[in-house]
């Protein structure tokens, strides 16, 4: 079994995602995904909290850790 970190982070450049080119390498080799699961939410503070003012938060980024199990013997794929 496999365990990959995916996601993305929200950044001024754009988005950044991770982990996607690995797990469709192994989707293509004949893994199965086994489970989803959640992992973080990333967050940045807006500014700084004033003694009477809540912080405020922006949502940066989340990660989910993805489970693949690997092909049963003699159902390994070749990537095209």
């Amino acid at each position: 079994m496999k365990e990959i970190s995916v996601g993305v982070r929200i950044a001024d450049e754009g988005l950044e995602f991770f982990g996607t080119d690995e797990v469709n390498s192994l989707l293509k080799r004949g893994y199965q995904v086994a489970s989803i699961e959640p992992e973080e939410a990333m967050v940045e503070a807006e500014e700084e909290p004033s003694d009477t003012a809540e912080p405020i938060y922006t949502l940066a980024g989340f990660s989910v850790t993805v489970a693949l199990k690997p092909p049963a013997r003699g159902n390994v794929r070749t990537p095209a």
